[in-house]
């Protein structure tokens, strides 16, 4: 808090800490429960970021599109663990893996 105060003087301290929690926190995007495996293209339509597959291929081939703050590089990317994938600066959404005991992931 000191140091905000001292790089932020005269400003609302309590607003400021609602925007980093917003924008830092856990809480701050959607989450994503995906219980198999699968293309980052199919997860950009499902969290509804892009309205088609093909739409998803021009946003990661235009390096729209990253995966834990790196830019994704194919299309076919197989998301296969817990993610933190973002399109431009407001769209995040977090990816949590959470496979059913005895289900083998695809293989593509």
């Amino acid at each position: 808090d000191s140091i905000t105060s001292f790089v932020h003087p005269n400003t609302d301290l309590a607003g400021i800490k609602s925007v980093a929690a917003g924008t830092f926190d856990s809480g701050g995007h959607d989450t994503l429960k995906l219980e198999v495996p699968m293309p980052l293209e199919d997860i950009l339509v499902l969290a509804h970021f892009t309205e088609s597959k093909t739409a998803s291929k021009r946003l990661i081939d235009g390096g729209g599109v990253k995966i834990g703050g790196v830019t994704a590089t194919s299309y076919r990317q197989i998301i296969d663990k817990d993610s933190l994938i973002s399109v431009g600066k407001k769209k995040i959404i977090k990816i949590e893996m959470v496979l059913k005991r005895g289900l083998e992931p695809p293989t593509y």
